[in-house]
């Protein structure tokens, strides 16, 4: 009988032995970012920020205009994070997520603004002539080109376009025409001077 209480007791302490080992070898995981929120402007560019840690971990964006340079870490490190142009006139939203082995989680919510438009609005050129030059340029990134003689409307025409600090380029549906213009905004002129070097000033209506 007393072997058999020694035998039990002996196979408990080894039992209870080998559950403290192997709990030694488990990590208690630790996660930390250097920031939660990034505010961009809508030019293109890059941030980065630091993982604090002390294990593998992961990162991963949901929106495909940020793009993650190293996308995996071993305990502490460094990501550096691309992100492009926002050429669409609202502000846009994405979020950034660092995730270890054992599933801890952390967010970086990124917001990237709007580029100011000065475009917007109706703009008209009158000739000597009696010629006119209509240009609308609307916020979903479309316009209408029109040329008018007294009441003919001579040219009526649907562009999309984009633009930046100098340029703006038109395209034109169901053709293969482009037009790169320049373009100064001053007050409510808009100066535009065409492929061809002939300059024209529109005044917003």
């Amino acid at each position: 009988m007393k072997k058999a209480i020694s035998f039990n007791i002996g196979a408990v302490a080894l039992i209870t032995l080998a559950m403290i080992l192997s709990g030694c070898g488990k990590k208690n995981e630790t996660l930390s970012l250097s920031l939660y929120e990034q505010n961009l402007e809508y030019q293109a560019g890059k941030f980065s920020f630091e993982v604090t840690s002390n294990t593998n971990w992961t990162v991963r964006a949901n929106q495909n205009w940020l793009s993650i340079a190293n996308g995996s870490g071993q305990n502490s490190g460094k990501v550096v994070v691309n992100y492009r142009k926002n050429k669409i006139p609202i502000d846009r939203n994405a979020n950034i997520t660092v995730t270890t082995e054992g599933g801890l989680v952390q967010t970086i919510a990124v917001k990237q603004k709007q580029q100011q438009n000065p475009l917007l609005g109706t703009w008209k050129y009158e000739a000597l002539n009696g010629l006119s030059k209509i240009i609308l340029f609307n916020a979903d990134m479309e316009g209408i080109w029109q040329s008018i003689m007294g009441d003919i409307i001579l040219e009526n025409r649907k562009f999309i376009y984009e633009f930046d600090q100098s340029y703006i380029k038109l395209r034109f549906p169901n053709s293969d025409d482009e037009e790169s213009l320049i373009y100064k905004v001053i007050g409510n002129n808009l100066q535009i001077t065409e492929e061809n070097g002939d300059v024209y000033n529109y005044v917003k209506q």
